[in-house]
């Protein structure tokens, strides 16, 4: 499934993108949630129940380890981190719908991506994430 620009992140990514890389940004945090819900531009942190099996914790996504992007066929696409992020789940098997990234200043979301399938998080296995972003043509003029 694709990811959703959040109404309230939309501004603060497009600032991101556009203002001088001087600007002081708080950091980001990636959290995976557990409700089945359906998500859409107005989804907000609030609807969301943050996972909560043994071994899970939000991590903040260090902006420098977003790898340099690729750009082909009108899109640009990168991943965070050099490698595939994984939870050790260490109790508590739980069923994962999808993860958000937030802002840990402000707590207004940047995106969330629902997975196609829920994913379940079992007890002795890693939960394992790549946290990717494309970026393409976004309108019509």
């Amino acid at each position: 499934m694709p990811l959703v620009l959040t109404n309230e992140g939309l501004p603060i990514l497009l600032s991101l993108l556009l203002k001088d890389a001087a600007v002081p940004v708080s950091p980001w945090v990636l959290m995976l949630w557990s409700n089945d819900i359906g998500i859409d531009p107005d989804t907000v942190l609030a609807d969301l129940v943050p996972a909560t099996f043994a071994g899970y914790f939000p991590v903040v996504v260090d902006r420098s380890s977003w790898a340099a992007p690729l750009a082909a066929g009108g899109q640009a696409n990168t991943r965070w981190g050099a490698a595939m992020y994984e939870w050790p789940c260490t109790g508590g098997d739980q069923e994962i719908f999808g993860y958000a990234v937030f802002d840990s200043l402000t707590f207004k979301t940047l995106w969330v991506e629902r997975f196609g399938a829920s994913r379940v998080a079992v007890t002795g296995e890693d939960f394992g994430l790549w946290l990717a972003f494309t970026m393409g043509e976004l309108c019509d003029d």
